[in-house]
Parts: C-alpha cells; structure tokens; sequence
C-alpha cells in the first residue's frame, strides 16, 4: 500500500474509533499523515492537552525500538486506545510468527513508558498498548497512594518485567486480554496496608520465561478478591524449568477455567472451579472447590503446539482441539454474552481473547486499490473491506 492509501486508511480507522465516543477530543500520537493541531510526538504531551473524557489515539511506533514514553501523572479519565499486539517481530524461543498480519490493515506495536494513574483516573480505559519500558500504576502517582478504581486495562503487552500494579484500597478494577512477558500483576506493593477488592482478570496470557519462578499475580497488601478466570498460564518450553507463581496467602479470589502448565500456588482461602493444569497445580480437595483437572497432556488440549506451529503466534496456538478436555468444561453459566464459549482457556468465557488484540472498533483490514492513483475524473475507487469488533 502506498504512503497515500496507509495515511488515508490510517484516518479512516481512526474515525470509526472517534464514533464510540461521544463528546470527546482525539488527540494522535505518533501519527504520520498532513500533521494537525491535535497530533503529537509523545505520549505526555498529548495527555498535557488532554481534558476529562478526551481519547489519545495512539499509532505503531517507527520501530521495535521506538517508544512515546510514558504519562507521569493521569488525573482525569481518559481513553488511551492503541493499535493492539503484532507479533511480525516476535520471536518465542526461535519461533517467528506470520499468522496475524491480515487483522488489520496498520500493523505494528504502540511502544509507550510507564503509565502513572493517579486521583481523578477512575474509569479511565488503557487498551492497545505495549508497555516495553516501564509499568502501569494504577493508584501509585507522584509518590502518593490513593486507591483508583474501575480502571481497565485491556489488549496490551508487557514486556521485559514491565507490571500491572494496583494501590491503595482500589475496587472494581479489570484486566482484561493482556499478554504478559515477564510481567505480571501486583497489588498494594506500595501500600501493604491496603486492599484490592472486586478484581477482574480474565483472558490474559501469562508467559513464565527468564526467570525460575515469576509472579502471575503477587498479593502486598492486606487482602485481594475478585475473580481469576479464562487465563493462560504456561512456561514457553513447556516444562516445569519456568515456574509461575499465584501468590494470595490471605486473599480470597474465585479461580475458574484456567488453564496452567507450570505454576506455583499460595493461595489457601481462594476457590478453585473447573481450572486445568497439565501437572497438580490445581487443588482438588472439595474444600476449596470442584471440578479441577490434573496431569492433563499439554499436546490434548490444543490444536496448534510449541513443535508443531512455527509460524503461529503466542495465542493463536491456544485454540482447543475439537475433542479437548477443555472444551465445554466450563464453570460459570452461558459464556455466550460477548461471543465467548463455555470453554476453559482464554477463547472462553464472556470476554474472549481477541487476536492481535486489535481495538473494540471497527477495523479495516483490507483496502484494494487502483495501480494507477490518478483520478479518473475526480474520483479513485477503492475497495475497503472492515469487521466489527467487540
């Protein structure tokens, strides 16, 4: 596609994006078309301009290496909408993927810093990201804490130890379709004092890779409750090298229909429903729930596996074989709102997993043009191809 049609294109996704928000500015971040008033180099400086309710639509970066660092202090609800994971340079233990490219037609990672959300943030929506230089602080700003809620973080990477961090007596927060590389989510590490409650984190991958033993989940403070469903957790080797670790000595969280391969567990007061582990991760004592499955076969559970997927992405090998133990064990009711299916695993459930992690806007995905971009009498036509997404 020519730098005409990409800019043009570039444009028209981000209108389809302005048509879920109403009454709110786009601010651009990165953007390479005819530049405006509204577009921006980094990251703060659109978020300087920013008022309550404004969206900051932020473009793939340059390069791998590229970022548009970070925010040092969110105090107003904001939308920050990415372009989502691409995973064209992605390289898993020599596995270089080619699955997603046709998703959409703009590929690429929005780099950005770390990410600060302090008193005034409730409800902001951080989706499409991929933090590759520092974390997400929800309730941690400035040196303060102040707990924030009704946060959601959704579609983003964490790279290289980058975290999800919850402060202060935080409610109602949701973590939703991350993939996580080394990093995880921590809550109250501030704050020991405080609680998390009514968490939400559902759908995520959890990549146990360079360190022996690495936190999914990692409880500071007093207390965390909420629910932990639908997620992946698995070590890229596929072996019990790597070893992710639930950490909840006095929390209380409602585990249901994850699927693990490799995990530690300190998690006595929580609950266990229908969560799938390729060794004895899980708990089956009827104390602490039902229907969880131990030293199930990696190789029975998904269609695509690491030897034999070369060129699928981390979560496109996540898809259940037709006659999986996973399919259709499903603990919760219908999982029918949002598209999901009563499966274990991250397609599962009332918020799949989304590949790529593309923006719940419609998307364009494909654009045919003429060779020739002169127009033939004021006009070029053009065939543009888009999908809904939730």
């Amino acid at each position: 596609m020519n730098k005409f049609t990409t800019a043009f294109w570039a444009t028209a996704i981000m209108i389809f994006a302005i048509a879920t928000v109403s009454n709110a500015t786009i601010r651009r971040v990165g953007y390479w078309g005819t530049p405006t008033a509204l577009d921006y180099t980094n990251l703060q400086n659109a978020y300087n301009a920013s008022i309550g309710g404004d969206t900051i639509q932020v473009y793939p970066s340059s390069s791998n290496s590229a970022n548009y660092g970070g925010i040092s202090a969110v105090t107003h609800k904001i939308l920050i909408l990415g372009n989502g994971r691409s995973w064209g340079n992605f390289n898993d233990y020599g596995v270089v993927d080619t699955a997603n490219y046709n998703v959409q037609t703009i590929t690429g990672s929005c780099n950005v810093g770390a990410i600060y959300l302090g008193v005034g943030s409730d409800s902001s929506v951080i989706s499409g990201l991929s933090f590759n230089s520092g974390n997400c602080d929800i309730g941690y700003c400035n040196s303060t804490v102040k707990g924030i809620n009704g946060v959601i973080i959704q579609r983003c990477e964490f790279w290289g130890g980058c975290y999800i961090n919850l402060d202060g007596n935080n409610d109602g927060n949701k973590i939703i379709d991350n993939y996580f590389a080394d990093g995880a989510i921590s809550c109250n590490y501030y704050d020991h004092s405080s609680s998390t409650t009514n968490l939400k984190v559902s759908n995520n991958i959890f990549r146990c890779a360079s360190q022996f033993t690495y936190n999914v989940i990692y409880q500071y403070g007093s207390g965390v409750t909420g629910m932990f469903n639908n997620n992946i957790i698995r070590d890229p080797l596929f072996s019990s090298t790597n070893t992710g670790v639930i950490y909840l000595p006095t929390g209380r969280m409602v585990f249901e229909n994850n699927i693990s391969n490799g995990l530690t567990l300190n998690a006595p007061l929580c609950m266990f429903y229908n969560n799938i582990g390729t060794g004895t991760e899980w708990p089956i004592s009827s104390s602490l729930g039902s229907g969880n499955l131990q030293n199930i076969p990696y190789s029975s559970l998904f269609v695509n596996s690491f030897n034999n997927s070369p060129t699928l992405s981390p979560e496109a090998r996540f898809v259940l074989k037709a006659n999986s133990p996973a399919v259709n064990y499903y603990y919760g009711g219908s999982a029918a709102s949002g598209g999901g299916t009563p499966d274990c695993g991250i397609y599962g459930g009332p918020t799949p997993h989304i590949l790529s992690g593309v923006p719940a806007a419609p998307v364009i995905y494909n654009v045919t043009a003429p060779a020739n971009n002169q127009p033939t009498n004021g006009s070029i036509q053009l065939i543009i191809s888009a999908k809904t997404l939730n």
